[in-house]
């Protein structure tokens, strides 16, 4: 039986950049809890150095 391959890590929505986070497939990713599935913060689609300037605008810092 081949072995299948592990999925590709998931990336910024923003700036393409690589985020470490579980590396599963769905089957496998679905017994672990909500916490580790995402980060929890804001907007977990989005690395946390694009999170933090996309918050900053929405407030007005610069």
């Amino acid at each position: 039986m081949a072995k299948k391959k592990k999925p590709d890590y998931p990336h910024c929505g923003s700036c393409g950049k690589k985020m470490v986070r579980a590396r599963l497939r769905p089957s496998e990713l679905r017994k672990l809890p909500k916490s580790s599935r995402r980060p929890e913060r804001p907007y977990p689609e989005l690395c946390p150095r694009c999170m933090r300037e996309k918050i900053k605008s929405e407030v007005g810092v610069v």
